[in-house]
């Protein structure tokens, strides 16, 4: 997709073909959207398993799981959550990379330098805020993703009909609040997280030149 869009920049004659902010948005938007329809399953394996409580094991393990998932509701069971889960990948993953480069492009621009020469530290920042933009915008679409990937696994016992059925009974039950619960770890998480991915992708492409 980046390659895409820098040579559509290139074909309108830009003196600067790279991406615009706008670009970069788009370009992770497309990279989550792509990767949110095999995070989708999968996830929704990971979040049974992780959530049958203390009791007799609903599950053996992933390939029980799967096998109680499509004995329930077919392959469409697995991709339960998925309209969340993309809406939580695009926008989440644009927003990420978004304020990744921009705060790059900020410092570039601001200190005249080039983008190999930007200190480590400076680069974990901008990965920690890029990794705050990204949950503190798509973590109540999150919420709601878990919420349906923990209902029952018969239709006829369902709570929520819809993602934003669960919308409305979370904001019913709960209030705003209510979207946010477990925020607190999920943001000390992404702080080192995001900090060490962002700085060794730039390590990397610097070593590979």
């Amino acid at each position: 997709m980046k390659r895409t869009l820098t040579a559509s920049n290139e074909r309108k004659g830009w003196k600067d073909p790279g991406l615009t902010h706008n670009q970069f948005y788009v370009a992770g938007a497309a990279a989550g959207l792509a990767n949110g329809f095999l995070a989708c399953p999968i996830e929704h394996i990971r979040i049974r398993l992780q959530t049958q409580g203390a009791g007799p094991a609903l599950y053996k393990g992933p390939i029980d799981c799967i096998r109680k998932i499509t004995a329930a509701s077919g392959t469409s069971g697995l991709f339960r959550g998925i309209v969340p889960t993309l809406v939580r990948e695009g926008h989440g993953m644009g927003a990420y990379f978004l304020t990744f480069e921009a705060l790059v492009d900020r410092d570039i621009r601001k200190n005249n330098i080039a983008r190999k020469d930007i200190p480590g530290w400076r680069l974990c920042s901008y990965g920690a805020m890029a990794g705050y933009a990204m949950w503190i915008t798509a973590y109540p679409i999150d919420v709601i993703k878990s919420k349906l990937q923990t209902d029952k696994l018969n239709k006829s016992e369902r709570q929520f009909k819809s993602s934003l059925d669960c919308a409305r009974q979370i904001l019913k039950t709960n209030g705003v609040k209510g979207f946010f619960r477990g925020f607190l770890p999920t943001m000390l998480r992404a702080a080192p997280v995001n900090a060490c991915t962002f700085y060794t992708f730039e390590l990397t492409i610097r070593y590979l030149g």
